[in-house]
């Protein structure tokens, strides 16, 4: 039996969960990476970028992300990746507007800038949120909720274009099971498929325990500054045949095509 669990829900039509995407090509991860799930917590909280002892205030909590299909499409067995690009600057009025314009390290002018970035759609995640000790971790699980259900800032899912479409916290429980019970109950209002996740990725104290290092664990969000977290990643492996076979998936279980 687990402690206290806050259990929240990623749904939304687009989410991008960034990783080691700094220059021209975003990148995603097929799950919630840590430091954008802190940065949402941030973000509720009110928490600024440059404030590092606010961010550390998170540091105790231990995330456990379940990714399950929506089944929206008898065809659709798991979510699909797609890519899209984006352009800054380009267009302007040189002698008006030239404050809007992208400039280089020597202040020239580039013209327009194009970044490529990936999406996930048809995606939905499941986050169980402990935290160790009793009596204090319940009460930065409870601090947590109030800050996620009435939050300073806007929270979305991964970029600001990715707006969650289903409310995000579902409160604290008293354990992992009761979470799971409560979720139970919440596909009369979010049809979902729970009989058995395509992916489960849990964090590992032991390095012999994960399966994988990710760089995720944000230490200065202005500084872009992130230490290492070693995982454990389950993927289902009938989940991930059916659909490697049916929708042309690969074997993340996310649609290759745009």
């Amino acid at each position: 039996m687990t402690g206290p669990t806050l259990l929240l829900i990623l749904d939304g039509p687009m989410q991008a969960w960034g990783y080691l995407s700094y220059y021209d090509r975003r990148n995603i991860l097929h799950y919630p990476t840590r430091s954008a799930l802190v940065g949402m917590f941030c973000a509720a909280a009110g928490i600024d970028r440059n404030d590092v002892q606010g961010l550390r205030r998170w540091a105790p909590l231990r995330l456990e992300v379940h990714s399950y299909r929506k089944p929206l499409n008898s065809r659709l067995t798991a979510y699909r990746r797609w890519s899209d690009y984006h352009t800054v600057g380009g267009g302007y009025d040189r002698e008006n507007q030239r404050r809007h314009i992208p400039v280089s390290a020597e202040k020239k002018s580039r013209g327009s800038v194009v970044t490529h970035r990936e999406y996930l759609s048809d995606a939905l995640f499941v986050v169980f949120v402990t935290c160790p000790g009793h009596k204090p971790g319940r009460d930065l699980l409870e601090e947590l909720c109030g800050h996620l259900c009435s939050p300073k800032w806007g929270i979305w899912l991964g970029r600001k274009c990715c707006i969650p479409s289903f409310p995000v916290c579902h409160k604290v429980h008293e354990s992992k099971e009761a979470a799971m019970n409560h979720l139970q109950s919440i596909r009369q209002y979010r049809p979902m498929d729970l009989g058995r996740p395509l992916r489960v990725v849990t964090e590992v104290e032991e390095f012999d325990d994960g399966t994988d290092t990710l760089l995720d664990v944000p230490l200065d969000f202005a500084a872009r500054r992130f230490d290492a977290r070693r995982i454990k990643e389950d993927i289902s492996a009938g989940e991930m045949s059916n659909s490697s076979h049916e929708s042309g998936t690969d074997h993340y279980g996310a649609s290759t095509g745009g």
